[in-house]
């Protein structure tokens, strides 16, 4: 566990955190959470677990978890703004360099297509980015 203060002169608590990630590697940092949500869907019977976690530096951590009670599905993400602007996006197995205009196009294109998405998931999903980015 380290500690840092902010601008305010409160004190940050990082600790020791993986992420388990069924598509990549796990990822392992030092970080704290600051924010997380989950919602469960009736009509498809799925609980989602997002969490977002901000590294001692500076990166941001995403994880997402969805199971039906049978099966499981974990994805996990370390992104963080190049010097140039542009998005890192690491899952522990892959590291992509994208823009980040590109990068919230994707997100809200998924989310778009997914069946039966209403518009008040996409104004969270927005929200939630929103926050992540500062």
């Amino acid at each position: 566990m380290t500690t840092k203060r902010n601008g305010s002169g409160d004190e940050l608590v990082f600790r020791n955190v993986t992420l388990q990630n069924d598509s990549g590697g796990d990822l392992s940092f030092r970080g704290r959470l600051t924010a997380e949500s989950s919602h469960y869907d009736e009509w498809c019977g799925i609980l989602t677990k997002e969490k977002i976690y901000l590294t001692d530096d500076g990166r941001t951590a995403y994880s997402i978890a969805m199971s039906d009670g049978e099966t499981k599905d974990r994805r996990a993400y370390l992104i963080e703004a190049s010097s140039s602007g542009d998005c890192i996006v690491n899952d522990g197995k892959l590291t992509m360099l994208m823009p980040q205009d590109i990068l919230l196009t994707m997100l809200s294109m998924a989310f778009e297509s997914a069946p039966d998405t209403e518009e008040e998931t996409l104004e969270a999903l927005r929200r939630k980015l929103d926050a992540a980015n500062g």
